[in-house]
């Protein structure tokens, strides 16, 4: 049932135009591309450690999955440590939370807060290619890249 549901909200987003974040190289998690932009590890396979377009994204103590810095004044943390099925994002007057919308399934994300959206991965178990039905471009570079990493590290783990 899960995955007829995101089938159909795949088809549907085709028809609008949905941002696209994808692997630079097919099986290659520490380099990504959302609309032209680089989102790249700053040290090859060192996924505590982040660059998007001149934006430093880290987590806060070495080895902390749990809690992320976005440049200099965003946060982003899980709600539950150890578990990747809700965070919450703040920062530059933002106060978001970005959640699975099916408990255990990774596949497909709410937005909600001071942002609605979504985003999910474009084709089924592969964790290379998302679409995001938010418009990303609107929103503060940090706060993107937050959303952002959600997905990416999502994709790390999965993968």
């Amino acid at each position: 049932m899960k995955y007829i549901i995101i089938l159909i909200l795949a088809f549907a987003s085709s028809t609008i135009q949905a941002q696209q974040l994808s692997t630079t190289f097919h099986d290659d998690y520490s380099r990504w591309k959302f609309e032209g932009e680089n989102f790249n590890t700053v040290f090859h396979d060192g996924f505590d450690r982040w660059s998007y377009d001149g934006l430093t994204i880290q987590t806060t103590l070495m080895n902390d999955w749990n809690n992320w810095k976005v440049g200099s004044n965003v946060k982003l943390r899980t709600v539950f440590n150890n578990s990747l099925d809700k965070w919450t994002i703040k920062g530059q007057g933002y106060n978001i939370s970005v959640q699975t919308t099916f408990h255990g399934e990774y596949a497909l994300w709410s937005i909600t807060g001071d942002l609605d959206g979504s985003f999910r991965i474009v084709f089924i178990d592969d964790w290379k290619r998302w679409e995001f039905d938010l418009d990303l471009e609107e929103i503060p570079k940090e706060i993107r890249a937050a959303i952002l990493l959600i997905a990416i590290q999502t994709s790390v783990k999965k993968h």
